[in-house]
């Protein structure tokens, strides 16, 4: 289930899978965009 997650992550956020991690977030990831 994690690696599923981690594949749709990348996808969404155009980077690859191997760059998603435990760390990943809204701080460190250029491309996660809040609408809020």
């Amino acid at each position: 289930m994690e690696e599923k997650l981690k594949e749709i992550m990348a996808e969404i956020f155009g980077v690859k899978r191997e760059e998603i991690n435990d760390d990943s977030g809204m701080n460190n990831m250029e491309a996660w965009d809040s609408l809020s």
